[in-house]
């Protein structure tokens, strides 16, 4: 369909009508009878009234109305059918509107969407993406937000096992910090030139035994308890994290080792991959070994019940911060602002102990 030069755009759905059902009876708005057309039956064209014919015999078009509104329609006579046409004529003008407004407006749009898509995208690439571990799930978020409300600057985050992130940062991972809670990790990252410096000890992490409510090993919680239970075969499932992916699990059974408890737990042992994952294995089993910062945590501490093991039966959990190189200013900023003294505060309020 070609749209005319100028259109009517509040009449333009009487307009649509007009093209595709030409059977409408159409009356101007203030007539209550349709106009009476002249009788074609036997007549040939040169018997019609002469007032319907211009100079070169053109058919004068006489106007019908749409009985929806003023719109008009063109009575045209063909002479192979014999018969009045209806078509639609050019729409008055009541917003100036013509095929180069249209185009124009139409281009504006585009471009407009093009520029906006690109801003949201340079955007999107501004905010720096960290690799946190996820014995950080309830500490990080905390963290961020104060940072950003000082600051302005936004902080995107991704929480897996320390082991798998230094995997993700190797293979080209745009993260710009790395918060690991393994040493081995950050040795991986450092050995393939990835990092800008030989990181920092920012904190250092607990273990806490972990029992959800109604559980077998409800208050008091103690591996005198746990041992006691594994003897008489009541234990079912116990919750420790991945040895082979995080810390925490190889802190755990080094104290369960040291309470000659983990061969007999053996076949109970449920291997969760992250610290985050494990907690939330303890939930459904009898209990497990979780990190304190977890077990703190409102998601897990109205669920359950927790202890902290000694520091005695596990070497310390060293949590390292490293800046990668492509760290821009706002990960460079949240690297330095880690090491005030407002946020190592919130740090130790959280579960951690501080270098």
């Amino acid at each position: 369909m070609v749209l005319p030069d100028q259109y009517d755009m509040y009449n333009f759905s009487d307009y649509a009508i007009g093209l595709f059902n030409p059977f409408l009876k159409y009356r101007h708005p203030t007539q209550n009878q349709a106009p009476t057309l002249p009788a074609i039956n036997n007549q040939k064209e040169s018997n019609l009234p002469n007032e319907n014919y211009g100079a070169n015999s053109i058919p004068i078009p006489k106007v019908n109305y749409s009985p929806l509104s003023n719109i008009k329609f063109c009575r045209l006579f063909c002479p192979l059918q014999k018969k009045y046409l209806f078509k639609p004529c050019r729409l008055q003008l009541r917003i100036t509107a013509n095929k180069t407004y249209i185009v124009n407006m139409l281009i504006r749009m585009i471009i407009t969407a093009v520029l906006l898509c690109s801003s949201l995208t340079c955007l999107a690439s501004d905010v720096p993406l960290i690799a946190a571990s996820s014995d950080l799930q309830n500490v990080l978020p905390k963290l961020v937000s104060l940072f950003t409300l000082q600051t302005g600057e936004a902080i995107d985050f991704k929480f897996a096992s320390s082991k798998s992130l230094s995997i993700q940062i190797n293979h080209g991972t745009p993260y710009q910090l790395f918060l690991a809670d393994d040493k081995n990790s950050i040795v991986k990252v450092l050995r393939s030139g990835k990092a800008l410096d030989n990181g920092k000890i920012y904190a250092t992490g607990y273990l806490a035994l972990y029992a959800p409510k109604g559980s077998i090993l409800s208050p008091p919680l103690s591996f005198s308890k746990l041992a006691l239970l594994s003897r008489q075969n009541r234990i079912n499932r116990f919750a420790v994290p991945n040895t082979e992916q995080c810390a925490y699990g190889r802190a755990a059974r080094q104290a369960l080792m040291r309470l000659r408890l983990w061969v007999r737990l053996q076949p109970e042992i449920i291997p969760a991959l992250s610290s985050y994952t494990t907690a939330h294995a303890a939930l459904n089993a009898d209990g497990g070994i979780i990190p304190y910062s977890l077990a703190i945590a409102p998601e897990f501490a109205s669920k359950g019940y927790f202890t902290l093991i000694s520091q005695s039966l596990y070497d310390p959990i060293k949590q390292y911060m490293v800046l990668l190189k492509n760290a821009g200013k706002t990960a460079t900023d949240f690297y330095t602002w880690m090491q005030t003294p407002q946020a190592r505060t919130i740090i130790a309020h959280n579960g951690y102990d501080l270098p």
